[in-house]
């Protein structure tokens, strides 16, 4: 177990010792329950109480340590499609970031599997796995980090493609390759309103005119290092966000004039 894992089981577990002494006087194990959505009190397979403050308790760490979400809630038995984070509409703000994973059905064809939004200081609004209308014959795991399991409670396609457009409504959509991710979802976006890192032509000249990759970008320029395993929508969306924030004067003036090509 690497340091990082100690240090945040040393704070859970002090965490859920105390609250459990305060409520009866004794160190004893609370009764199992079955993880519910939404923040609603729970237990994964170990015991462990999940709430709205636990949850942010995983989600800090996870970004502390650049961590992928799931691989954090995953070590503690947490279903991460069952913690779909939704913001209000209203104080959302005008930036976000999208990134999806996909999962390949019937001829090679890819589907939406997982798709995670972020707010302009990187904030996760939105975050579930999608259910395949189609039956799935490669999960990707490798890359996309997407399991069968995963699906048990995710919700199905149409009722997350809804709500995506409801967050995407009037507001600046920050992506890399954003395209395939609007493709995946079946909607559309207004170009002006778009903000593609893969597109940007001081992005492309590191890639020596051609696309450059997301990993390549964040090590190069946020000195950030990503997808080095399975890939983590959250993560990649925040790195995107921040990729736009580094540049983001050069991209808002030049987007439909110097700033990409293609």
């Amino acid at each position: 177990m690497s340091s990082n894992w100690e240090k945040l089981k040393k704070k859970l577990d002090s965490t859920k010792s105390g609250r459990i002494e305060k409520k009866t006087g004794k160190n004893e194990k609370p009764r199992h329950k079955k993880v519910v959505p939404n923040g609603k009190e729970g237990a994964s397979r170990d015991g462990l109480q999940i709430n709205d403050t636990r949850t942010k308790e995983l989600k800090d760490f996870a970004r502390e340590h650049d961590l992928p979400e799931s691989q954090v809630f995953d070590a503690y038995g947490v279903d991460a499609g069952n913690l779909t984070r939704k913001t209000n509409l209203e104080t959302l703000g005008k930036y976000i970031a999208m990134d999806c994973e996909m999962v390949g059905v019937a001829d090679d064809m890819s589907v939406l599997a997982r798709i995670s939004i972020v707010n302009y200081h990187g904030r996760v609004v939105y975050d579930t796995y999608v259910r395949p209308k189609e039956r799935v014959t490669d999960w990707r795991t490798w890359v996309s980090g997407v399991k069968s399991f995963h699906m048990r409670d995710a919700p199905p396609f149409e009722k997350v493609q809804k709500e995506v457009a409801d967050v995407l409504e009037n507001r600046v959509l920050v992506g890399h390759a954003i395209q395939n991710d609007l493709k995946v979802l079946l909607l559309s976006h207004p170009r002006r309103l778009i903000r593609d890192t893969s597109r940007f032509s001081g992005f492309r000249k590191l890639a020596k005119g051609k696309t450059p990759s997301l990993k390549k970008l964040a090590e190069q320029v946020l000195g950030r290092d990503i997808q080095s395993g399975q890939h983590s929508s959250v993560q990649d969306a925040q790195a995107t966000m921040d990729l736009y924030k580094h540049v983001k004067k050069e991209m808002d003036e030049g987007y439909f004039k110097r700033g990409f090509k293609g």
